[in-house]
């Protein structure tokens, strides 16, 4: 099991591109650069894919050590099996995990939405 963030869905192209220094400034989704002010360092260039039917490319926060989608490919959006929502610090505090889709906090009561997992960019009523 890992908690990852969608970053594409199927159809999708994703892409790092390098710049002329080697570095990549922004993940792109269909060519637009996603705002990822909350990652962790910085991400590393990887080359275009298209995500295929029925999948999800993921992308870990911490991507220096996250394990994810470029390096074992998008995964069946039926392995996806819940949302995180909320984030829990060492210190107690709670707040919500940024890009997340709208939804009611666990201490309601309600602690995944009815069906599937809504896609990335896509925030539920």
């Amino acid at each position: 099991d890992m908690i990852s963030r969608v970053i594409a869905v199927s159809g999708d192209t994703v892409a790092c591109p390098a710049r002329p220094s080697g570095d990549c400034d922004a993940v792109e989704v269909n060519g637009v650069p996603l705002d990822e002010g909350y990652i962790q360092g910085t991400t590393k260039p990887f080359d275009l894919t298209t995500v295929g039917p029925s999948e999800v490319f993921l992308m870990g926060d911490n991507r220096k050590a996250a394990n994810d989608s470029r390096f074992i490919g998008a995964i069946p959006v039926d392995s996806v099996f819940g949302v995180a929502v909320q984030i829990v610090d060492s210190a107690g505090g709670v707040r919500a995990v940024p890009g997340a889709p709208a939804h009611e906090m666990p201490d309601s009561g309600v602690v995944d939405p009815a069906g599937p997992p809504p896609p990335a960019r896509v925030a539920t009523p």
